[in-house]
């Protein structure tokens, strides 16, 4: 039976939905005429400022100490400035919707690093079956022929690699945050921006002085929007959302956004989307929900309502 939930939570994730998957679109709008090692510096930029000001219209104080710090800079590499520069440069070179559908490895990552760094936490048959669909689903979207003849597979095969080690290094943060010092999130996040701040603008002025250039309007707002919703403001409602509802409830978006990123790309971008490429985002969503355990908990609810 599913539990009565208020309004405020659905709404809250179906923000982070809208936010997260629609993303990769406005990402494929701005790499158009912006240099890709730029994103993480405007979306990073931006988006500590945000949370700067949240963080002190909250009375929380800034984290301080240097292991605090040398865990920012961690996080801040694998969970924002690796992870956005790759999705915004596999996104010149691959569709948005293919970007965001590989995407969706993620929990399956992150399954491989539980393994190796939390031995606390067994890998269970369901695990490994979850992981084997989910590849699968992978090497049907990639396509087993392109697999074969790695010579000839061009820039949209190291785009879709690029897609998958940004979903590689969500995983890797995402291990990593376990591990970390206990601090609020608001603040985490918090010094994770802000310890990038110099490395991402240092960066992309070493690399691309001229990338904002040649900049688009379109471009610009698609960075805007980027950096305030995605990335600013997304931060604050997860923040909210697994206080309130608690993170199993937030998982369900692992299954949601691929799904918007997939539909926002065909109808927006005009991107197109093989009869492959959907059984791929089957499979590994598929592979997710074994993963997880939820097919079984889903037929003991069907077998309890007497279907």
């Amino acid at each position: 039976m599913i539990p009565d939930r208020p309004l405020s939570h659905w709404l809250a994730l179906a923000f982070l939905v809208l936010a997260w998957g629609s993303s990769f679109a406005l990402t494929k709008i701005a790499v158009l005429s912006v240099a890709p090692i730029w994103m993480p510096a405007a979306r990073i930029t931006i988006a500590a400022i945000i949370l700067m000001i949240a963080l002190k219209a909250r009375g929380g104080a800034f984290p301080r100490g240097l292991r605090n710090w040398i865990w920012f800079l961690w996080l801040g590499a694998t969970g924002t400035m690796l992870p956005f520069f790759l999705i915004s440069w596999a996104s010149l070179h691959a569709p948005s919707s293919l970007v965001g559908i590989l995407m969706a490895t993620n929990p399956l990552m992150v399954l491989v690093l539980v393994h190796l760094f939390l031995p606390d936490e067994p890998v269970r048959p369901r695990h490994v079956s979850g992981f084997a669909v989910g590849f699968a689903g992978v090497v049907l979207l990639i396509g087993p022929g392109v697999l074969l003849n790695l010579n000839s597979a061009g820039l949209t095969l190291w785009a879709e690699i690029a897609a998958l080690a940004a979903a590689f290094c969500y995983g890797v943060h995402n291990i990593s945050a376990r591990l970390s010092p206990d601090i609020d999130l608001l603040g985490k996040s918090v010094g994770t921006l802000v310890a990038m701040v110099p490395f991402a603008i240092g960066i992309a002025i070493l690399t691309e002085p001229s990338g904002l250039l040649s900049a688009t309007p379109e471009a610009l707002v698609a960075i805007l929007i980027l950096s305030v919703a995605p990335t600013g403001i997304a931060t604050l409602v997860l923040f909210w959302l697994v206080n309130q509802a608690g993170a199993r409830f937030l998982s369900m978006s692992n299954y949601l956004v691929p799904v918007f990123a997939a539909l926002t790309g065909v109808a927006v971008m005009a991107e197109y989307l093989d009869a492959g490429d959907w059984m791929g985002l089957a499979l590994i969503l598929t592979g997710i929900l074994i993963s997880e355990g939820r097919f079984g908990r889903m037929t003991m609810a069907r077998r309890s309502s007497g279907e």
